[in-house]
């Protein structure tokens, strides 16, 4: 038999769960001649299926970009599919890894999926902050590149405003304001938001010290209000994207990043993690909320930018 088809069902110890099981596999797969395992329930949990894989169930190649249907966010290592139907269900979002991770590719799938809906009749608004004028430069209101410093500023204290408006909106009898046409979900997106402070940092430590506020409130008072943010980094430093933040960011994507980055957003065994750091490009870990630990492979543009704009513009 195939070791990629051969299974152990195994009872747990009293007091064992299914994520200790998982915790332990990194460790436990080399001595049973295997890439890795799959570890799932039975039944209540007193026992799991423990699948040998020959080899990482993910692939090496790309996963396609649909251009129709939900929102792809990725297949897992079952090679379910991950999607979103409602936009407006994944909250506030940060995403981390080295250039050349799978992070911008990412972003141009999620992206242009947003624009996608957009045209369909969704009411969905994308813009944000991007020093490099790349990632936003096809979604209008964007504050593209450094040339006025002032403007990160000012975009930020609008979108604040633009928060308390709405909240000031929200009906007696709901606890958020309804989305619609009038108020559509806004996507805030701050690319490289780490290299945003250090520069501003640089030209006026009390203008990164208001940017910080700006983005702390978004955070913590905006998801009532029909908005998210997605805070983009090569590497979540304490220093910069705080316990605050990374409390409020519900959704966490690490791709290839140093250990240390890693493990400031997942809850991971350090096997799993330093594991992590050699991960090709395009696969990620993925924490949400009611799931354990996911690791996924995410979609990618064929053309990549150029593609990316056709699918946001067209």
């Amino acid at each position: 038999m195939d070791l990629a088809e051969r299974a152990l069902h195994v009872r747990l110890e009293p007091g064992m769960t299914v994520g200790d099981v998982r915790g332990l596999a990194p460790r436990i797969a080399p001595y049973l001649g295997a890439w890795g395992l799959r570890v799932e329930p039975i039944g209540n949990g007193a026992s799991v299926v423990v699948t040998l894989l020959q080899a990482d169930p993910l692939g090496t190649g790309p996963l396609p970009c649909p251009d129709a249907g939900p929102v792809l966010i990725g297949v897992d290592e079952s090679g379910s599919r991950l999607i979103v139907d409602d936009p407006s269900s994944i909250g506030h979002a940060v995403i981390v890894g080295q250039s050349g991770s799978g992070k911008s590719g990412f972003l141009y799938a999620l992206l242009s999926a947003y624009a996608r809906y957009k045209r369909a009749g969704y009411p969905i608004r994308v813009d944000g902050i991007d020093p490099s004028g790349i990632l936003l430069r096809p979604f209008p209101g964007s504050v593209l590149g450094f040339a006025d410093p002032g403007a990160v500023e000012e975009y930020l204290t609008r979108a604040v405003a633009e928060m308390d408006d709405r909240i000031s909106r929200i009906p007696a009898n709901a606890d958020e304001l309804p989305q619609g046409y009038d108020y559509p979900l806004r996507v805030v997106t701050v690319e490289e938001y780490p290299a945003v402070l250090r520069y501003l940092d640089a030209i006026d430590p009390k203008m990164g010290k208001r940017i910080r506020a700006l983005v702390a409130r978004l955070l913590s008072e905006s998801r009532k209000a029909g908005m998210r943010v997605i805070l983009v980094a090569q590497r979540a430093d304490a220093s910069l994207i705080g316990g605050f933040e990374r409390a409020q960011c519900s959704f966490r994507l690490s791709y290839r990043s140093d250990p240390d980055a890693v493990k400031m957003l997942h809850d991971a065994d350090p096997s799993v993690i330093a594991e992590h750091s050699r991960a090709l490009p395009g696969i990620g870990l993925l924490s949400v909320p009611g799931r354990s630990l996911i690791r996924v492979r995410t979609p990618w543009l064929a053309g990549e930018y150029a593609e990316y704009v056709r699918r946001v513009n067209k």
